[in-house]
């Protein structure tokens, strides 16, 4: 007796992703049948195949509307019934049938898409997006150094006001250390917990989702049935596996995440020099959606999934090697700005740049005098971490801006060379190096979400080697100088001072980015063509 019937479909309805993934089953209707199939011998085929929904093959999941079940009939091979892509077919493939998925036509736009492998990693993942409290100008610290100590026999228990207590926790894991740091540490935090509480800005923890912070912090992210619980003391205590179990919230803190490659190069699809990571790939379309009303086109893709932090790591680390930033979840405005998502930082480059460096020796420290004549004009400060390291004064004629061209300038005594707008510029960003302060600033007013103006405030300063490191972390640096002979020969000078340069040069028909501002030319585009070319290779 022959049956048309594909027992495969059985099986892979059982197999689909778990519910808590939101992905809908697939149903044995959408078997179709193609060849009367022996019912002798065909189930116990089919029940050696241990995974029925990833590809014989390749290996792969079966994610196509239409897959193929076939039976491997090789004597080379082991004796199979299962799926294939049909990229992967081969002759000798004996077809039984079509498993139709009706919710990868439903979804066509995850393309590529593995929805087993999300779905089992969804479940005990995403730790750090669990709650909505993210607000503008936040981000994602992202330590590159981090390693799990799963050797360290000590944890830091923390105290709060109501008697409960939280543990230090790194990645939704309790922290483990030796006795002696634990105890280092928890002295730290003694400490900090009593300078806070002289500031009258406590640190806590949120009583639900437990972000921890200044009280002035957590007050506007906490939800509104939380309340911020006043953290008293810290000690170190013996760590138990059983407090593991207890106070551990997740797998993977920041995976899985959904990232767009590009079909054939498999090279990451990029906005305004970001990577784009999203944590929910069915709202993939409320996202280009959102995109291509800013004129920003993907083209083809494919859906790669980075499935747990390990991978995580490694692919930010590439990332950040290839000088590109990383933002979650993005919207943009129709002027191409990031108007919402969470950007991914480099902490331990952040924490460096947070150090105050003493870029002023004492011989290049302002002396004080009685009394210094400054003229009438536009007052620029080149601040940098914290100090004035010089300020600049771009001097009226007439009581008025002097005309394009015939700009006059005048530097405080005390002042050193530095760079206007110094702070702007960080790891993994594209920056502009112009040479005035109005042009730098023409720049923050038209594009200051896809680059960092910077200014040199003279076509000979800055040439000192914190500068030249300072702009050597950006992913790219657009040289902009005047089309003149100085100009000529300052962009030659940075060009071979930083391997991450180029020079980007002026319209001919201007003189200074400012008259490019004010003639309403088309700023942010011009910048976003020096972008979109890359370095010269």
């Amino acid at each position: 007796m022959e049956r048309e019937a594909c027992w495969g479909c059985v099986r892979a309805s059982q197999a689909l992703t778990h519910p808590q993934a939101g992905f809908p089953k697939l149903r044995r209707e959408d078997c179709v049948p193609l060849l009367p199939v022996p019912q002798t011998g065909f189930p116990l085929l089919n029940s050696y195949n241990k995974s029925p929904l990833t590809c014989l093959h390749c290996g792969e999941a079966i994610r196509e509307t239409n897959n193929l079940m076939v039976e491997i009939d090789d004597n080379e091979l082991e004796h199979l019934v299962g799926t294939v892509h049909k990229g992967c077919f081969r002759p000798i493939d004996r077809v039984l049938g079509i498993i139709k998925s009706w919710f990868s036509e439903k979804y066509d736009f995850l393309k590529a898409f593995d929805g087993i492998t999300w779905g089992k990693a969804i479940i005990e993942g995403q730790s750090v997006f669990n709650h909505k409290s993210f607000a503008t100008g936040d981000y994602y610290g992202w330590d590159p150094e981090y390693q799990y100590n799963k050797e360290g026999n000590y944890c830091i228990k923390v105290n709060l006001e109501d008697g409960s207590y939280r543990y230090i926790k790194r990645r939704g894991k309790v922290s483990r250390f030796t006795e002696k740091i634990a105890k280092e540490d928890a002295e730290f935090f003694n400490n900090s917990f009593e300078e806070a509480r002289e500031k009258r800005d406590s640190f806590c923890y949120t009583s639900l989702n437990d972000i921890f912070g200044p009280y002035s912090t957590l007050i506007s992210k906490k939800v509104d049935n939380e309340a911020c619980l006043e953290c008293i003391s810290a000690e170190p205590v013996r760590y138990s596996n059983l407090i593991g179990k207890a106070h551990n919230n997740c797998k993977n803190y920041y995976a899985p995440l959904c990232l767009l490659v590009h079909p054939e190069t498999r090279e990451w699809i990029t906005i305004n020099s970001h990577v784009v990571l999203l944590t929910d790939p069915l709202h993939l379309m409320d996202f280009m959606e959102n995109w291509k009303k800013a004129n920003i086109k993907i083209g083809e893709y494919e859906i790669d999934i980075i499935e747990n932090d390990e991978e995580f790591d490694i692919k930010m680390r590439e990332f950040f090697k290839a000088r590109l930033n990383v933002i979650v979840d993005p919207l943009i405005n129709h002027q191409k700005r990031f108007i919402k998502g969470i950007p991914v930082m480099n902490f331990q480059e952040l924490i460096q740049d947070l150090s105050v460096r003493h870029v002023l020796s004492e011989q290049e420290k302002y002396q004080q005098q009685d009394f210094i004549e400054i003229p009438e004009g536009v007052t620029f400060g080149y601040e940098f971490k914290g100090q004035i390291l010089k300020v600049r004064i771009l001097c009226k004629v007439n009581n008025m801006a002097p005309p394009i061209g015939q700009e006059e300038y005048f530097t405080v005594p005390g002042s050193t060379d530095a760079i206007f707008m110094a702070d702007g510029i960080r790891s993994a960003f594209p920056a502009i190096l112009v040479d005035e302060e109005l042009d730098a600033l023409s720049i923050l007013q038209t594009a200051e979400d896809i680059i960092a103006p910077a200014a040199t405030g003279g076509m000979q300063t800055a040439r000192q080697n914190l500068w030249i490191d300072l702009l050597g972390k950006a992913s790219i640096v657009l040289i902009s100088f005047p089309n003149n002979d100085a100009g000529q020969e300052a962009s030659k000078w940075w060009i071979a001072h930083l391997p991450n340069a180029k020079i980007w040069p002026m319209p001919k028909e201007y003189r200074k980015l400012n008259e490019m501002l004010m003639m309403k030319f088309d700023i942010r585009g011009w910048i976003l063509s020096g972008l979109e070319e890359g370095l010269p290779r």
